[in-house]
């Protein structure tokens, strides 16, 4: 038999997910089908030169995107903390 857990109801999701060099398309397909499941919070880390079209995007479906501007293949080595600097309220659940 399986047991799932469930979280506490206090805690709220928080998606957390990082979008580089994407294009409008890839921002639409994911902020829409996120939209389609999960009305809670999240967040993009974007490159500093995502379009401004996807960030207009995010703002109209309560999408936070936060640009980051550093390189990609450096980004990768700093992620983890700065995702435990979004993911630091007690009510979070990441």
């Amino acid at each position: 038999r399986s047991e799932v857990m469930s979280k506490p109801s206090s805690i709220r999701g928080l998606v957390l997910t990082v979008a580089f060099g994407y294009g409008l398309p890839e921002y639409r397909t994911f902020v829409l089908s996120l939209r389609r499941h999960y009305k809670g919070e999240a967040i993009i880390i974007s490159d500093a030169g995502a379009a401004s079209e996807a960030s207009q995007l995010c703002v109209a479906h309560n999408v936070t995107m936060l640009h980051v501007d550093m390189a990609p293949k450096l980004f990768r080595h700093t992620r983890f903390s700065r995702f435990a600097e979004l993911c630091h309220l007690p009510e979070h659940y990441c």
